[in-house]
């Protein structure tokens, strides 16, 4: 609902060639959600007894390997390997196409999506003599289909494992969004076909659901449908995706989104006054934010690996990352789930499908908020250090910095070195984190520090222009009255007067 609502009012300014995709994106979204209301619709059928099974005869191995192939872009795009298994060339038998496609494209969906980057899922196609003797007493005489979906996952916690099949049931741990009537429409069609599924599965090793279906040969052979390759979401989106605008000036936004429709949307609307940067799941978000330290971040709340809450703890509590103002996106609109989203560190909550203009509100809020900060910790420079370390993390940090800058200014060998040295720090985090906060590197920060202690030297003292210089740990008096003039837009002899 998010990308169909909001490129439906994209659609109305754009160009012919992002107007063209945006409404192959509605017809997309529209498809995903026409699926969903129809699994809903099956699911009163079954309830009512009205469901039926609509059989032709094909090939099965064919259909099975085309579907695994729509799921190649997304697995690439997670660094995930798929891999495709028969031992038979082909497989005829009667089988409900589009209940098939729904029944094992649910599975593949779930493997690929709880998987971690470099992990595998597998798709096994098997033709069996006979029942196996433990399924004896539940299937039909005769041979059988084994699909077998096989994945080096996150696994189902075992207390969950009862109950994954019923309806609107969600596990909590895992980490994306979800209705809840995937698995139990899985095990509905595997009860039409009259077959039989069962699942495998321990936490950190994967899982493999096993489904059992009687081979039969009556129904009419199917008419070839020559259908086009299957869409590859990932490597369309990318492919339409803007160049976000990378001037200076422009401050950065990291999208953490994991599905690629949404992420389009975002970046459309927001490429042209954000420098944009995307990650794909938490953990990868997190890497991100601490290598790139944005200025803001948005983020869903279920996605694989780490969810937004995690994401949200983990930035809040490092002090590298700690100043970052944090959206989060979520369908999860209850009081709760706010509540939880706030308490995690949120600086704002949107619903999806959310409304464009709310969201460029927040984002211009929480990044005029941030160049407020910044002005007021650079003009911290000028007040005295308080009697005891502030609370605040960002407060803490620079009170650390200065304290050092307190006692070794007038050393003109006390620089960036060992500042980094004195408050643990590379001096990339120390670079980053000063930019954020103040917005001035290190190397300005120390100079600006040793100005202001000039300032107050030649206020309340009878000291030469040189000899303030050399005592705030410049080596040249020259450069020192230039840089001055710099910093404050008068000569030193000129701030003595004032």
């Amino acid at each position: 609902m998010t990308v169909i609502l909001g490129m439906a009012d994209e659609i109305r300014a754009t160009s012919a060639q992002k107007a063209d995709y945006a409404a192959h994106l509605i017809h997309r979204n529209g498809k995903k959600l026409l699926r969903l209301v129809n699994q809903l619709l099956d699911l009163s059928k079954l309830e009512a007894g009205h469901l039926t099974a609509h059989y032709v005869q094909d090939d099965v191995v064919t259909e099975l390997r085309y579907l695994l192939e729509s799921f190649h872009s997304l697995a690439k795009a997670k660094n995930i390997r798929l891999h495709f298994s028969s031992q038979t060339h082909e497989i005829p038998m009667d089988f409900d196409l589009e209940k098939l496609e729904h029944l094992a494209g649910n599975l593949l969906e779930n493997a690929v999506k709880y998987t971690p980057a470099g992990g595998e899922v597998w798709l096994k196609v098997e033709r069996l003599a006979a029942v196996p003797s433990s399924l004896a007493a539940t299937l039909e005489a005769g041979p059988c289909l084994l699909l077998q979906v096989k994945d080096t996952g996150i696994g189902i916690p075992p207390e969950h494992l009862g109950r994954i099949f019923d309806r609107f049931y969600q596990v909590g741990e895992w980490p994306t969004e979800g209705s809840g009537i995937g698995l139990a429409m899985v095990r509905e069609y595997v009860r039409l076909f009259g077959g039989h599924i069962e699942v495998d599965s321990r936490p950190g090793e994967g899982s493999v659901f096993s489904i059992f279906l009687p081979i039969k040969n009556t129904a009419p052979r199917r008419v070839s449908s020559n259908r086009s390759p299957p869409l590859e979401a990932w490597k369309e989106v990318e492919r339409f995706w803007p160049k976000s605008n990378t001037a200076a000036s422009h401050p950065r936004l990291l999208i953490i989104e994991d599905n690629p429709d949404v992420i389009y949307y975002l970046q459309n609307f927001l490429h042209e006054d954000f420098d944009v940067k995307i990650a794909f799941d938490g953990e990868r978000g997190i890497e991100l934010a601490i290598e790139k330290i944005p200025d803001v971040i948005i983020s869903d709340i279920m996605m694989p690996k780490k969810d937004g809450l995690e994401v949200c703890r983990v930035l809040k509590n490092d002090f590298r990352t700690n100043h970052i103002p944090i959206i989060l996106l979520t369908a999860k609109t209850d009081i709760a789930s706010r509540i939880a989203g706030l308490e995690a560190g949120a600086d704002a909550y949107l619903a999806k499908p959310f409304n464009r203009q709310e969201l460029e509100v927040e984002l211009k809020k929480l990044t005029a908020l941030r160049e407020t900060l910044k002005r007021k910790f650079s003009q911290s420079l000028a007040q005295p250090l308080p009697p005891s370390p502030p609370k605040g993390l960002n407060e803490r940090f620079l009170y650390d910095v200065q304290h050092c800058l307190e006692k070794h200014f007038p050393d003109e060998d006390f620089g960036i070195k060992e500042l980094c040295s004195m408050t643990g720090v590379s001096r990339t985090q120390l670079h980053r984190k000063l930019m954020a906060l103040t917005g001035q590197p290190a190397s300005h920060f120390i100079r600006s520090f040793r100005l202001e202690k000039a300032r107050e030297l030649l206020r309340t003292t009878r000291m030469t222009v040189a000899e303030v210089a050399y005592a705030v740990g410049f080596k040249d008096s020259y450069y020192f009255s230039r840089t001055f003039s710099q910093e404050f837009g008068l000569s030193p002899s000129e701030a003595r007067e004032v």
